[in-house]
């Protein structure tokens, strides 16, 4: 009884600052890609700005989704390498992400017919609609690496390697902030694309960070496998696997779409509101 405070003080400290510190910083590089964004589009002008705050619930959405995904892959992960038995924790690693594109793919090309429906229901004005339909059409389009980066990074997590997975996360955003000023603004020799270069800067980031983690699964952790089981086991892991991210995606959920119905009360006094609030 005496020597669960000696353990807390000691080895399980040690063990609790080196898996904390780093899963802080890339959550602060989390709130520092979106700070980033914020920051240069509203050098813009008020309406881009209002747009970009528009585009904030929907996008958390789609990210509630790569959370939930991201905790169920953990948990069913974690639970096969805790057991030793990393055949199959190879396999339902791939598999994940299997599903996982299959989804987003799903959901960028239903996301390019709902642009307009979906943020004229939130209020937004007729002059804010294409800046927001410019932003979002990329944005779905390359959600599919934003989604896939979180994946990655909880099987990383799972296998222990939280360091790795900060760093890609720090990456992401500091990719972000470099391709921000220079696809918003035409920097140099790039072109001057406004709203769009915000969201194209974004897409970037996601995938060169999703090829990055890729390859730590494949040559260092040996997560990735092309052995893919029967198609029962595939449904069997698929299963497993919703049934813990379905439950966690859905809790998370609820606060974006408090936020866009906040938003579409905001949106009623006019776009310098709705830029404000952003």
């Amino acid at each position: 009884m005496n020597r669960s405070p000696d353990l807390l003080n000691g080895p399980m400290r040690s063990v609790l600052v080196q898996m904390t510190i780093p899963m802080m910083f890339g959550i602060v590089s989390i709130m520092l890609f979106n700070l980033a964004d914020i920051w240069f589009v509203g050098q813009l002008g008020t309406l881009p700005m209002a747009a970009l705050a528009f585009t904030f619930p929907v996008s958390f959405v789609v990210i509630s989704l790569a959370i939930g995904l991201g905790i169920g892959t953990s948990a069913t992960l974690a639970r096969r390498i805790g057991q030793g038995d990393t055949g199959s924790a190879a396999q339902v690693a791939t598999s994940s992400l299997f599903i996982t594109t299959i989804l987003l793919v799903i959901v960028g090309f239903a996301g390019q017919f709902a642009i307009e429906p979906v943020f004229k229901l939130m209020g937004a004005e007729a002059e804010l609609l294409p800046l927001i339909r410019a932003y979002m059409q990329i944005w779905f389009a390359g959600s599919v690496f934003m989604v896939l980066n979180m994946v990655c990074n909880s099987i990383l997590r799972a296998t222990g390697d939280v360091r790795g997975s900060a760093m890609i996360m720090l990456l992401a955003s500091l990719l972000n902030f470099i391709l921000d000023p220079l696809l918003i603004f035409g920097l140099g020799p790039f072109p001057a694309l406004g709203i769009q270069g915000a969201a194209l800067a974004s897409v970037i980031a996601w995938g060169i960070t999703t090829l990055v983690a890729l390859h730590l699964l494949h040559h260092r952790r040996h997560m990735l496998t092309l052995r893919f089981p029967s198609l029962l086991t595939l449904l069997r892991y698929w299963r497993e696997l919703f049934s813990i991210s379905v439950p966690a995606a859905l809790s998370n959920i609820t606060t974006p779409v408090a936020n866009g119905v906040l938003t579409a009360m905001v949106a009623r006094h006019g776009a310098e509101a709705v830029a404000a609030s952003g």
